[in-house]
């Protein structure tokens, strides 16, 4: 696995599971909420993060997100 941290949002590729998943450390406000799901990101209990398939266009989606 592979990560990153942008502003306080730490960024996971995780090859196991092929997914990209965001941790916001807490519960992101509803704002960010509506980004998320606007995109395609689903939240996942079981790992306790937003999580997309790999792919390049979900990598560009993290970024603006973390971003905002």
């Amino acid at each position: 696995n592979e990560s990153v941290t942008v502003n306080g949002v730490e960024i996971v590729t995780n090859y196991e599971i092929e997914r990209i998943q965001m941790l916001f450390g807490g519960k992101p406000d509803a704002e960010t909420i509506g980004m998320l799901k606007g995109a395609g990101w689903n939240w996942s209990p079981r790992n306790k993060a937003w999580q997309r398939m790999i792919t390049d266009a979900t990598m560009r989606s993290a970024m603006k997100i973390a971003n905002a």
